[in-house]
């Protein structure tokens, strides 16, 4: 018991840590802080730290055989490009009415260049008729759909 007493009065004549946050009271008001709600407080900037460095809007277009896809679901852009896009760009991406979206001259114009920009200029421009109609994750699937065509031949049709 008397090393159990000792103990306590070491604890207590420590000195205090520079945080006012201790074992879930506020030192400065003195209210008791649920430590649950710090703890989650804390993870929800993690995962919001994280998710920045994972979004790396400076990913850059390539394409070719093999190459890597951008971020964003390829066969929901197929559905989308199916849906909406088609009528002007053709089935198999080689333009119409409105421009290639594969070949040669797209992939002069948008090689080395960043995947956001894409993927914004489809989001506030098409379709022609109705600017504004997709979504910012209805560009992006569309970009990843237009890659993976580009860079999968003959696998993003079935």
């Amino acid at each position: 018991m008397r090393a159990a007493s000792q103990l306590n009065q070491r604890l207590l004549t420590m000195p205090r840590a520079a945080s006012n946050f201790v074992c879930g009271l506020d030192q400065k008001s003195g209210r008791s802080v649920n430590k649950y709600w710090v703890g989650a407080f804390a993870a929800c900037v993690a995962l919001l730290i994280a998710s920045a460095s994972s979004a790396s809007p400076s990913e850059k277009l390539s394409f070719g055989p093999g190459r890597p896809v951008p971020p964003g679901n390829a066969l929901k852009g197929q559905h989308t490009f199916d849906a909406i896009c088609w009528a002007c760009h053709s089935t198999d991406l080689s333009g119409g009415k409105a421009p290639p979206l594969t070949g040669p001259s797209f992939y002069k114009i948008w090689q080395g260049r960043r995947v956001d920009a894409l993927s914004d200029l489809i989001r506030n421009t098409m379709p022609r008729d109705d600017p504004g109609l997709l979504s910012g994750e209805m560009a992006d699937d569309l970009v990843a759909y237009i890659v993976a065509h580009a860079n999968n031949p003959g696998q993003t049709r079935k």
